[in-house]
């Protein structure tokens, strides 16, 4: 599956109810944090040397009443070695600004079928600098988010382009410090920003944008799946959590901080301490991990999911190095 892809089938599909691409961001971060239950702790960076596929060790943190058991009887949902479930990203930016570092990517699908997906590109020195490349289905609503911001034309690859700067002053060493947010509807359809922040000038961001080619980039993801449902379709990803569509729910699996969930009972991954629990409509499943880190799996009663099939599918799931452990909830 291609983003690419995605994206030119939504322009055809999409339903005109369907959110701006700033309300499909809200909601994702949203229902993501409604998903990720009581996080705790500052968000960790998992070191992983290759693929950590889930292994037998020690942990102390998960104290039900009983002891752990193994659910019985067979999945009750069919689950299938799945095909690749991960995204690429529709366009590359080459050469990209020297003060940009690791990217992070993030992926957001609706019901209504708009597709939107971001490159988040850390800062280096000088610093603080950071840039992000944007692309969804739907058109953008270019705004800073202050009254005191600009705007004017441009064009980018001959195309038709809005240009949005928002001042910040000077740091303290002289530089001007500036938003900059450049927006236009690539030859594909698609909608396109590029956005930056910090000592940057407009001419550095239309750089970027100019350099925009269509040429898939295949990105990375927390995750890797020995099983899923056969019919699941990804509806979110970031380094922490991936979101999936399947029967008639949600299922999702996210990397939080350790807690110690309660009405639970335990049971066994591969040898690690876990609990499950269903109330309110979901089904959860909570794995540690060791080092204060805890897969955490929840699946919507629509998808038919129940805990033996939680445990088939956290057996066979492996962290990938991008994975990273998601902040605690605000």
């Amino acid at each position: 599956m291609s983003l690419d892809e995605d994206l030119r089938g939504a322009l055809h599909s999409r339903a005109e109810e369907a959110p701006t691409g700033t309300e499909l961001l809200a909601g994702v971060r949203r229902r993501s944090s409604r998903l990720a239950a009581r996080r705790r702790a500052i968000a960790t960076t998992v070191a992983v040397v290759g693929a950590v596929v889930l292994a037998a060790i020690p942990g102390l943190l998960f104290r039900p009443g009983s002891g752990p058991t193994t659910p019985s009887g067979p999945a009750e949902v069919e689950l299938v070695r799945p095909s690749n479930v991960v995204p690429s990203f529709p366009l590359t930016a080459t050469p990209l600004p020297g003060w940009v570092g690791v990217a992070s990517f993030t992926y957001a699908t609706t019901a209504q079928g708009s597709v939107e997906a971001a490159l988040n590109y850390e800062a280096t020195y000088p610093g603080p600098r950071d840039l992000s490349l944007l692309v969804s289905s739907l058109q953008w609503d270019v705004d800073l988010g202050n009254d005191q911001e600009t705007s004017h034309a441009a064009t980018v690859g001959g195309r038709d382009a809005t240009v949005r700067v928002q001042e910040h002053g000077t740091q303290e060493y002289g530089s001007a410090v500036r938003s900059i947010a450049v927006a236009w509807q690539a030859t594909t359809g698609e909608w396109v920003q590029v956005r930056a922040s910090g000592p940057v000038t407009e001419a550095e961001v239309l750089q970027v944008a100019n350099a925009l080619t269509v040429r898939p980039m295949q990105m990375t993801a927390p995750f890797t799946f020995a099983l899923l449902p056969r019919d699941v379709t990804l509806a979110v990803m970031n380094p922490s959590i991936m979101q999936f569509r399947t029967g008639a729910g949600l299922l999702a699996v996210a990397l939080e901080p350790v807690t110690e969930p309660s009405g639970t009972t335990a049971v066994d991954v591969n040898g690690h301490p876990a609990a499950a629990r269903h109330g309110s409509g979901v089904t959860e499943l909570f794995v540690e991990l060791g080092g204060d880190r805890m897969l955490h799996l929840t699946a919507g009663d629509g998808t038919g999911l129940a805990v033996v099939d939680l445990v088939v599918l956290a057996e066979g799931i492996a962290l990938e190095p991008a994975a990273v452990v998601s902040p605690p909830a605000r």
